[in-house]
């Protein structure tokens, strides 16, 4: 088995043209990785001999540094392995919200699977922020994390009925929302909107740096620049690089990300300048089928200012087309006067898996775990994972274990 990382479709070192062939004149860069001088422990010396570990996770993003982190906690031994740096797959190149206002909607989940696997899914995703918090506090994560709120709002011209529904399953799911005349947003009228309290948002290679340091204090070991050739489990479960080097083990967890045709997309971001305070700092989504979703790093631009971050124009397995940085600036122009230049612009791959449920749980062969399909909520699946295969490594049951099993029927999430 081949395990990859899902990358950025655009090369980082490539000019990004605009539709009508004048450049942007920025390079593909996330803004994650601006803070080169806190960023350096996610460089770690690849593997150069054959090991033995406890554990073997592939895959070193918020998902395999989570299942790391839990299982070393509890004196497991681990070995991470990662063919780029720590967080250098779709973590370093998310927009870091930390949301359980889940993409889809809560009225949909709950027409599909029914008010208490609903509820049972918000539990989880709020729990995961909660603990994102409580890491970032115990191990003194410099990681920029805040509580905010979170506001939905349609496009105009459209009907609020959609909102209507949501807010009512959202409250059924158990969240706090409330409906408000409009977003606190200067300059634009979003119309009706709905507010999700206590959402959060961080810096998450901040993050991710914070947390291989604790791992590492806890005797954790990482090996980035290592490419695996292949990963068995079984009986005797083992990892082979591409340089040679092995590393045998009693339980391996593929946390890569990969994904099957048909349910991968490109999601676009671009990240402004905007004058400082102009937009409150909180979490923004409309309900477009290909939805946008913002948010403001204070202090975040090149020069001292706000940084406006805007996603959205997905695309169902989509090279990187220009066009849609084009059109995402545009949009996010039309409703931000006060957004200046242009500061990074990346593009990412997003998992989805069935009915936007990752997949987290044991593989089909013995002594073998995966985490994929996080789709937009990634960074609390991968969270999510962290305790469940931490879990049933140590063979105790899990909550939310039927949520995400990977070989769950259809029928549920």
């Amino acid at each position: 088995m081949q395990a990859r990382y899902a990358r950025t479709p655009c090369s980082g070192s490539q000019e990004v043209q605009e539709s009508r062939g004048r450049p942007y004149n920025r390079t593909m860069a996330s803004c994650w990785y601006s803070d080169s001088n806190e960023l350096g422990v996610l460089y770690q010396l690849p593997l150069a001999r054959d090991h033995c570990s406890q554990v073997v996770v592939v895959g070193g993003g918020m998902a395999g540094m989570s299942v790391a982190y839990f299982l070393a906690l509890e004196g497991v031994e681990v070995a991470v392995l990662d063919d780029g740096p720590i967080g250098g797959g779709m973590t370093g190149l998310s927009t870091a919200h930390l949301s359980y206002a889940l993409e889809g909607g809560y009225a949909r989940l709950e027409a599909e699977f029914g008010p208490e696997l609903t509820r049972q899914v918000s539990e989880s995703h709020r729990a995961a922020v909660a603990i994102i918090e409580e890491i970032t506090f115990k191990e003194s994560l410099d990681c920029q994390f805040l509580r905010v709120d979170g506001y939905l709002f349609n496009p105009p011209g459209q009907p609020y009925t959609n909102l209507e529904f949501e807010l009512r399953a959202a409250r059924r799911a158990g969240l706090e929302v409330e409906w408000m005349g409009r977003a606190p947003l200067t300059g634009l009228d979003s119309g009706p909107c709905l507010r999700f309290r206590d959402q959060g948002q961080f810096h998450p290679l901040r993050y991710l740096a914070g947390l291989t340091r604790a791992f590492l204090r806890l005797g954790g070991k990482v090996y980035t620049g290592t490419q695996v050739a292949r990963a068995r489990g079984g009986a005797a479960p083992r990892v082979e690089t591409v340089d040679g080097f092995r590393i045998d083990c009693d339980r391996l967890v593929l946390a890569t990300n990969s994904g099957p045709q048909g349910l991968t997309s490109s999601t676009y971001v671009v990240a402004l300048r905007l004058p400082r305070g102009s937009v409150p700092v909180a979490l923004y989504w409309d309900t477009l089928p290909c939805y946008h979703y913002l948010r403001v790093v204070p202090d975040g631009a090149t020069d001292g200012s706000d940084l406006l971050v805007a996603g959205g124009e997905d695309q169902v397995e989509d090279a990187c087309s220009p066009i849609h940085f084009a059109k995402l600036e545009k949009w996010v122009r039309e409703r931000f006067p006060q957004a200046r230049e242009v500061d990074y612009l990346w593009s990412g791959k997003v998992i989805n898996g069935r009915h936007q449920a990752a997949l987290i749980g044991a593989a089909r062969e013995e002594n073998t775990f995966i985490v994929s399909g996080g789709g937009g909520h990634g960074l609390t699946h991968g969270i999510i994972a962290g305790q469940l295969i931490g879990d049933l490594v140590q063979g105790r049951p899990n909550q939310w274990a039927h949520l995400y099993a990977p070989h769950r029927p259809l029928a549920t999430v």
